[in-house]
């Protein structure tokens, strides 16, 4: 009687244990779907205990599986991408624990919806230049671009592509353009054009290779150290032969300021510049409002990308009230192509975004103080050379 009490004891012990393993797979609220801005099915769920889940898909009976994923909170997270458009899904949830019990969720239909063609088409423009861009849509294989000299058309098809982005060279500066964008999916059906977009053409603010003269009606030469040369060699501009510490310590700075000041508000401003060399102490791209010729501009209110022998890092001027948030230093070797975004978002407030050699580095904001970003002046100067040498082999400014 003993032994049976004894067997009933651990039949029990292990009915309880397995209701309490089979209690700790389950779903704890519901299952959240929704459709990204990527177009994929997003799929959200909890079991509150480390769990496995997947998530099998399909239509009309034919369904495939998500890989199996692992997740020591509970919360499970999926994508599901390549789906056809204006198409009901069936959606099952599988969820497994440790102790290997399993559960499988009810169906829960999603509906995708039908192919439809951009909707936020954007443009920039370069000199003879109109970049378009925007994001993919749900089915859409290609993508036709069209454009028209007025609103009303006609409109000619320029290009198809099966990116999200095109650039047409067949414009000119000054003139007004209209485009739209159509979807095309896989079976060749095509959505109903975007809204048009009108684009002027804007040229460069600046843009030189250094394979001939500065334009001295753009530039003028910043000139605190007298004995620095600025020059264009070879297809670059470079800064040497400054006077030694030794000989004169106060005169450290040179390098180009543009003439006339560049409106900088409503608008994204764009510095892009390719480095050779930089064998000095600082190489920097600068702005200030006001025009300062006989004096080193770091005395005075602004705000600065300093480039190092081995680093570029963020600074505002020794005078300034410029407000940089956050700091930014990175480890750089050189040559490299760095492109400097300013967009202005509303008053004094800029954000700002820095590529190195097209990788996004870094983002942040500008609070220009009592800098007037109506009048503002572009430096390109050496600080500090020291009978060191630094180089550039291109530089661009312009506006989107």
């Amino acid at each position: 009687m003993k032994r049976l009490s004894t067997f009933l004891f651990i039949l029990l012990l292990m009915l309880v244990l397995s209701v309490s393993a089979i209690a700790q797979v389950q779903i704890i609220g519901d299952i959240e779907t929704s459709l990204t801005e990527n177009n994929e099915i997003f799929v959200r769920l909890n079991t509150g205990d480390p769990s496995m889940a997947s998530v099998e898909y399909g239509v009309d009976g034919k369904f495939e599986q998500t890989a199996q994923k692992t997740s020591l909170t509970g919360e499970h997270n999926f994508f599901l991408s390549d789906l056809a458009v204006d198409s009901t899904y069936t959606l099952r949830v599988h969820v497994s624990d440790w102790s290997g019990n399993h559960i499988v969720s009810e169906d829960i239909p999603f509906t995708t919806p039908g192919l439809v063609s951009p909707d936020n088409v954007k443009a920039s423009t370069r000199d003879n230049e109109a970049r378009l861009s925007w994001s993919p849509v749900l089915g859409g294989a290609e993508y036709v671009i069209e454009r028209a000299n007025t609103a009303d058309g006609p409109f000619e098809a320029v290009a198809t592509v099966d990116t999200t982005s095109y650039t047409d060279s067949a414009v000119e500066n000054e003139a007004e353009y209209f485009y739209r964008v159509s979807a095309v999916d896989a079976a060749g059906n095509k959505a109903a054009a975007s809204a048009v977009l009108v684009v002027v053409i804007e040229p460069h603010l600046a843009s030189t290779d250094f394979t001939s003269d500065l334009d001295m009606d753009f530039w003028r030469f910043h000139e605190h150290n007298p004995t620095a040369k600025v020059e264009i060699d070879n297809g670059r501009l470079v800064f040497y032969d400054f006077t030694p510490d030794s000989v004169a310590p106060d005169k450290k700075t040179a390098g180009i300021v543009n003439r006339d000041p560049i409106d900088m508000t409503g608008v994204t401003t764009v510095i892009e510049v390719g480095y050779s060399e930089v064998r000095v102490q600082e190489l920097n791209l600068g702005f200030s409002d006001k025009i300062i010729h006989d004096d080193d501009p770091w005395w005075n209110n602004g705000f600065r990308l300093t480039g190092r022998g081995n680093s570029i890092d963020s600074a505002t001027f020794d005078q300034s009230d410029v407000t940089i948030s956050p700091s930014w230093n990175f480890p750089v070797a050189y040559p490299l192509d760095l492109r400097w975004e300013l967009t202005h978002t509303g008053g004094k407030n800029f954000d700002t975004t820095i590529y190195v050699n097209g990788e996004q580095q870094h983002t942040g904001s500008i609070n220009f103080g009592s800098l007037n970003p109506e009048n503002m002046h572009f430096y390109f100067y050496v600080s500090e050379s020291n009978d060191g040498f630094a180089a550039a082999n291109y530089l661009t400014i312009y506006q989107e």
